[in-house]
């Protein structure tokens, strides 16, 4: 087992409470993909509501940073092992279940060209790469592909970034628990963070195609800032929080500036680059602001339980809406476009399956013993793994590619 064991915990001055179960969090969770899933369906009117995983990467970093420091502060360390052991719990099941069945639904539902790619596109999101294959048909010089639309699990990218990442920044952590005392203050840590972020956006901005989405869009180094900016806002609330008098405004103009993206921004915004701070930022406001009071704030909007409810099944939404869209021509007598009707049934079936991936399958396997050893974690992984990767031998052997 990999952890870190200091003499002691830092010092906490004027510590702020914990807040172990955060509404607005979960709620912007359910704006955020909401966005995405509605954007994805017909994006008519709604023509940015990819910054809906924007929103995303900065939650993740913020939870993750949460919980790591949180472990350091209650048991003195932190355990590697047992971080990607969660990881493995929290994002495999429902995961691996997707993508199997979408691959299944491939071979039945798709022509020859279209199963070889989602095969290939299969194994790349297996082994959390799926940002890295897209990215290179992005590439300079590469022949226009269509690959978004060629595939179902062209949406697993932004996991993998987010995987990515998490081989990154718990080693940081951990590694700034096991410096000497006087090294060891917030203020250490946070200047790291700061670096990744700063490196990150520099070449998000250098990389972004002026024309809107291309290579940068997908690569991870130009991401990692919007995760950093997460994990930087949970460093700083760790023994602070804002002024009571200035969360309201500040949830509100946090909540607008993610609003105002999803709605001006479009395809051909570049994208990410500098413009990205807009909802990474108003998405860092809304969680900084947290529980504010008063009947008429953000956080009373969030914490709804309709809001709650979409951001419990987030993960799970993300996960199935995509195949959904992609299988929809095919399962509809191959018709290409589709109005509100078609988007109405695509949209409460994708809820549904959410919530049936999360009831049956997300919640026993986080709430019960299944795979709570580390060595179980990691068996489930490779295991899954292998059959996935026969998963896209089969599909690219049926294809003739």
């Amino acid at each position: 087992m990999t952890t870190a064991r200091p003499a002691e915990r830092p010092p906490s001055p004027a510590e702020a409470p914990a807040r172990h179960h955060l509404s607005e969090v979960q709620g912007l969770r359910g704006l955020a993909v909401s966005l995405v899933v509605v954007a994805h369906i017909n994006s008519t009117y709604l023509t940015g509501g990819y910054i809906g995983v924007d929103v995303f990467f900065v939650i993740s970093g913020f939870i993750i940073t949460t919980l790591l420091l949180r472990e350091w502060r209650e048991h003195g360390r932190i355990c590697l092992t047992a971080f990607y052991a969660r990881r493995i719990r929290r994002i495999l099941p429902a995961a691996t279940l997707v993508l199997l069945t979408a691959g299944l639904a491939s071979l039945a539902l798709l022509p020859p060209a279209q199963v070889a790619e989602t095969g290939r596109q299969v194994l790349a999101s297996a082994v959390f790469a799926e940002n890295l294959l897209l990215a290179s048909y992005h590439a300079p010089g590469v022949p226009d592909f269509p690959a978004e639309t060629m595939n179902a699990v062209a949406h697993y990218w932004s996991l993998a970034t987010e995987e990515q990442f998490y081989l990154v920044w718990p080693l940081l952590v951990i590694g700034w628990t096991a410096l000497p005392r006087r090294l060891r203050g917030l203020r250490t840590l946070f200047a790291a963070g700061t670096v990744v972020l700063l490196g990150s956006l520099a070449a998000s901005a250098l990389l972004t195609s002026p024309d809107g989405m291309g290579m940068a869009f997908y690569l991870s180094h130009t991401r990692l800032w919007e995760l950093a900016v997460g994990c930087l806002l949970a460093v700083a609330l760790v023994h602070r929080s804002l002024p009571v008098r200035f969360r309201a405004p500040l949830g509100w103009a946090g909540l607008a500036a993610v609003l105002a993206s999803a709605f001006l921004f479009d395809e051909q915004t570049a994208f990410p680059g500098w413009i990205a701070a807009v909802p990474v930022l108003g998405a860092a406001a809304v969680i900084a602001a947290a529980d504010s009071p008063g009947r008429w704030t953000a956080y009373r909007l969030l914490s709804t339980a309709p809001a709650r409810f979409v951001g419990d099944i987030s993960y799970a939404l993300y996960l199935w809406h995509w195949p959904l869209i992609v299988f929809w021509p095919a399962l509809t007598g191959g018709r290409l476009s589709w109005g509100w009707p078609d988007g109405l049934v695509i949209g409460v079936l994708s809820l549904l399956l959410a919530w049936g991936t999360k009831v049956l399958v997300e919640d026993p396997v986080r709430h019960r013993a299944l795979l709570r050893s580390p060595r179980a974690a990691v068996a489930f992984a490779a295991a899954c793994t292998l059959l996935l990767a026969a998963l896209a031998w089969a599909m690219l052997s049926a294809a003739g590619g």
